[in-house]
């Protein structure tokens, strides 16, 4: 019988955020050519939702009405060295009015974006898989 290696990591969630037939897309100063879903790390003693929606308040200025979790995967985290990660994706959406007010060390750029937009773009493929289900509804 094989031993269990239980998992330990960092846990990310993230929000795919709607409107119009288009989502909110950020990208990282760390990594220029790839675009990614807005959200962050998971606190201490935080439930996820409310750790979203800090994290989108944090680099975004805006508030989100979190809906639900869409996706669930674990992965190697590559900007931090390939440590094993968990991210949590869920549909989110925001006031039409809100304006958006980056912090620019952790937001290089941002936009709206269509499907067809999508799938020319370069994502970390936890996201472009999360995307897709979405797409896909």
């Amino acid at each position: 019988m094989e031993q269990e290696e239980h998992f330990v990591g960092k846990v990310a969630q993230k929000a795919i955020i709607h409107r119009d037939g288009k989502v909110f897309l950020t990208r990282d100063p760390r990594t220029p050519d790839t675009w990614e879903l807005p959200g962050g790390r998971l606190n201490i003693d935080e439930s996820p939702k409310d750790g979203l929606k800090r994290e989108l308040f944090e680099e975004l200025g805006i508030e989100c009405q979190i809906e639900q979790v869409l996706y669930v995967k674990q992965f190697l985290h590559v900007i931090e060295g390939n440590k094993r990660s968990l991210v949590l994706v869920y549909t989110a959406s925001m006031d039409t009015d809100s304006p958006i007010s980056v912090e620019a060390r952790e937001v290089a750029e941002y936009g709206w974006f269509s499907q067809e937009e999508v799938a020319k773009m370069k994502l970390f493929p936890e996201y472009q898989e999360a995307l897709d289900i979405f797409f896909s509804k």
